[in-house]
């Protein structure tokens, strides 16, 4: 009978009868041949090796299994059988460290692509540390007017948030904390309302509250002053980033409320 909620669902006489006894077998792979995803693979328990073709996921993928691997075969036909995955024995490999929901894909060398069950992605290579590749980008702008006092260094307060898709920007800390280790790039911008002539002023990115990089600027005339600064960056886990301006005019100077001239950004570039 066909599946009447299913258009394209077909009646048993349709069916080839596909039937028969021990239809599911293990065995061990003998050759590897790539250019037709397939193995010569011996049955347990006979000694008439035969070539089987190797499922993959889609069209695209290549997952071949090594040589002495124990390896599934489901019988299509009564005669002719595909390798549909690996087999995991007490006095073979072992499988990856994973939780219910987890999927590792690898090799057996050691090296690793792991979908993690929150969504997130590890990339492990054979002796090394993973490396978590999901974006770690974040904006965030003022737009609040804030006073930075004569003589004083401030953390700018960017209290509006773009986009976070990773919350990494804290409100209370006016500042970044990565989540995974990366290269980044960091870029702060502020504007202030009236510099004054002649007065310097200070940019600065802070990590874990050290400057690592700064841009001194001079006022020209009694009129607005932007302030820029950037940096790449080796971050780990847990590092806090803000941007702090130093303000040597000699009296208060007020940073404008300004999305279009008052920005932290920050993105991983590299792992």
């Amino acid at each position: 009978m066909s599946n009447k909620r299913n258009p394209n669902a077909v009646s048993q006489n349709q069916v080839r009868n596909k039937m028969w006894e021990n239809g599911v077998q293990r065995g061990t792979v003998l050759d590897v041949f790539p250019d037709a995803h397939a193995v010569r693979v011996n049955i347990r328990g006979e000694n008439n090796p035969l070539v089987a073709p190797v499922v993959t996921p889609m069209y695209g993928s290549s997952m071949l299994p090594k040589v002495g691997s124990r390896v599934t075969l489901l019988y299509i036909t009564e005669n002719t059988p595909v390798v549909i995955g690996a087999v995991y024995l007490a006095d073979k490999e072992s499988p990856p460290d994973a939780v219910v929901g987890d999927i590792v894909l690898g090799n057996g060398s050691g090296s690793e692509v792991r979908i993690n069950e929150d969504g997130s992605i590890d990339i492990s290579t054979e002796g090394t540390q993973s490396v978590d590749i999901d974006a770690q980008t974040a904006t965030a702008w003022i737009t609040t007017e804030q006073d930075i006092a004569a003589g004083n260094t401030s953390i700018v307060q960017y209290d509006t948030v773009g986009s976070d898709n990773n919350s990494l920007f804290t409100p209370a800390e006016n500042a970044y904390t990565v989540k995974h280790d990366g290269l980044y790039e960091i870029r702060g911008a502020v504007e202030i309302e009236n510099a004054g002539q002649n007065n310097n002023y200070r940019i600065g990115i802070y990590t874990n509250g050290v400057e690592t990089h700064r841009v001194t600027s001079q006022s020209v005339n009694k009129a607005e002053l932007s302030l820029t600064v950037a940096e790449m960056e080796t971050l780990e886990a847990g590092d806090t980033v803000d941007v702090r301006v130093t303000n040597n005019s000699g009296q208060t100077r007020t940073l404008a409320g300004n999305k279009e001239t008052s920005t932290f950004d920050i993105q991983r570039v590299g792992i």
